[in-house]
């Protein structure tokens, strides 16, 4: 059961599921030290943190059984990180003290208890731990950040500037030394013209500079930035929450809550703090409760996620992206295909100009085993999303041809340019051919014969607008047998 869950966890396959591997293996013998490893390893990753926690103090119960020094400590390394998150940083400081006697985990171990000291505004023992984790991993660039960070707390500022200048030797794309080097006369305006594209580049520095207790050198570095980005405030609020500036901290909540939501993609585990703080600090913006949700369900805790989004629609009943999340939640997670159908209905009506949403109601239509009609009556009133894309015109299309308007359908294919994407190749080609050979199949049965080769024809050949010629693998044996059943009857 190990060894098959491992084998998944470092290659991914969706049909399989690692955890499933190793709680069978915990079915069997509970306190199997590699199985509770993996699981408190995937929990970690998912952001279940106590989770964590609970396997991982059962890894830890049996590897202390004869002494309290094992020679892994991974379980003990992962508990710790659980516990700093989760707040209990001094349970978490003696626990990365025991990791760190594995020397997988040393310079891991040092370098996690380095950034507790910093939080303890302890620099000189924080200094003493990060340079033991380099003197083990001397590529720890972000160690090494952190120590140029903590020598400048310390006033040795050119000791700083030399290691600082030594990073960017090693990486001349490394955003957190440029950032420190622009303490010491760096160009911002060359700073932001390499990084300032994407806002993600700075959330990764403020997250580093978070996770130490800088929190005033995480908001410079959010203000360097000069850009509007929901996630910016959320933190900045978190940094002013930490720093005792409450006021400020509610105004930038209610300006984060005000922002588009279009293009924030909360991610990281990091990010998981900053919108429960969120939460619990302005209980009625209800798009912290959309992010959070967003990224617990990337994280498999569909439940959770589920009962957020819910959370969300309860405070703000009009907003679209919660809703059609909750229909793709409902439908594929809790079978509830009619909640589904409800959800997708309101996000329509509430983002009337969203042609992805036409494309998933139509496939829970179908899921549902709704007629062809309807789906077309559908599309009727929705044309204008349907439209935008290539994927549902193509199933109008299709659905043309299921109610035997197969003209209509050829139609319609001709007067389209196509734009083939990765995983739709072949579906029209194939499409093309069937409804050519069904429509000629009718204009046989009315005697229409010269007609009817003409459209068998028509199926052989691709129109240029689709974007896709044939390949080795296209379906024609049907067009050329109905073509022959067709040249022979007329001898």
């Amino acid at each position: 059961m190990y060894i098959n869950g491992l084998h998944l966890e470092q290659y991914k396959q969706h049909n399989y599921d690692a955890r499933d591997y190793y709680l069978e293996g915990l079915r069997r013998e509970p306190s199997d030290i590699r199985c509770n490893t993996g699981m408190a390893r995937i929990s970690y990753k998912n952001g279940q943190f106590e989770d964590c926690v609970k396997y991982a103090d059962s890894a830890i119960r049996k590897l202390t059984e004869r002494n309290m020094h094992p020679t892994d400590t991974e379980a003990m390394y992962l508990k710790g990180l659980a516990l700093n998150v989760l707040g209990k940083e001094k349970e978490a400081y003696d626990i990365l003290s025991m990791a760190a006697w594995d020397y997988k985990f040393r310079s891991a171990a040092y370098f996690e208890l380095a950034l507790l000291d910093c939080k303890n505004s302890d620099f000189a023992e924080a200094l003493e731990k990060l340079d033991t984790s380099i003197s083990y991993n001397s590529g720890h660039t972000k160690a090494m950040n952190i120590k140029a960070l903590v020598l400048s707390k310390l006033g040795r500022c050119d000791e700083a500037k030399v290691l600082l200048d030594e990073i960017q030797k090693y990486d001349r794309l490394d955003m957190f030394s440029k950032y420190q080097l622009l303490n010491y006369g760096g160009d911002k305006n060359e700073f932001n013209e390499i990084f300032g594209e994407k806002c993600e580049n700075y959330l990764d520095v403020a997250y580093d500079l978070i996770n130490g207790g800088f929190y005033e050198d995480a908001l410079n570095i959010i203000d360097i930035s000069e850009k509007a980005y929901p996630l910016f405030d959320y933190i900045k609020a978190y940094c002013n929450g930490k720093l005792g500036n409450a006021e400020k901290e509610r105004e930038l909540l209610k300006s984060a809550e005000a922002q588009d939501t279009g293009y924030c993609f909360p991610s990281r585990l990091d990010d998981i703090a900053v919108l429960e703080n969120a939460i619990s600090k302005n209980p009625d913006g209800d798009n912290a409760y959309y992010y959070l949700g967003c990224l617990f369900y990337d994280r498999f805790a569909f439940d959770k996620a589920t009962e957020l989004w819910e959370k969300c629609i309860a405070l703000n009943p009009k907003h679209p992206k919660a809703f059609r999340n909750l229909a793709l939640s409902y439908f594929d997670k809790k079978g509830d295909f009619l909640s589904a159908k409800e959800c997708m209905e309101t996000a329509l009506a509430n983002k009337p100009d969203d042609p992805r949403l036409i494309l998933e109601y139509q496939q829970i239509l179908r899921n549902m085993n709704y007629s062809p009609e309807y789906m077309l009556d559908v599309y009727d009133k929705y044309e204008n999303l349907m439209l935008q894309r290539d994927d549902c015109y193509l199933d109008k299309i299709t659905l043309k041809c299921m109610v035997g308007e197969y003209k209509e359908g050829i139609d319609m294919a001709k007067h389209r340019r196509f734009h083939i994407y990765e995983g739709g190749e072949g579906k029209l080609t194939k499409q093309h051919a069937w409804m050519h050979v069904l429509y000629g199949n009718r204009l046989c049965k009315q005697g229409d014969l010269a007609e009817a080769e003409k459209i068998y024809k028509d199926g052989i050949n691709m129109p240029k607008s689709y974007g896709e010629a044939k390949t080795f693998f296209n379906q024609e044996a049907h067009i050329y047998y109905y073509l022959g059943k067709l040249l022979e009857s007329e001898g």
